[in-house]
């Protein structure tokens, strides 16, 4: 599976970057991990796309309002379960 710029860097996100240059807990990358999941859900079930395919080109305004209205309407997420979500 070719891995697109995005989720190449979000490894390294998680692999890299938190654990040894910010030194981060496992329970702190677990829970920005978990963030992501709703995210990957999103793509998976709203816009069809599989989290090894999204682009940064999917990341628009427009696809970040509606993940947002998503959480708040779909998932009953609080307005501050959503302030720790994913949103770029």
């Amino acid at each position: 599976m070719k891995q697109t710029l995005f989720t190449k860097q979000l490894a390294e996100y998680f692999n890299i970057y938190l654990p040894i240059n910010k030194k981060c807990s496992k329970n702190t990358i677990s829970s920005y991990a978990d963030g992501f999941v709703a995210l990957f859900q999103f793509f998976k079930e709203i816009k069809g796309i599989p989290h090894y395919r999204i682009n940064y080109s999917d990341l628009t305004t427009k696809t970040m309002d509606e993940y947002l209205l998503w959480l708040q309407n779909e998932k009953n997420y609080s307005a501050a379960s959503q302030k720790q979500r994913p949103v770029f």
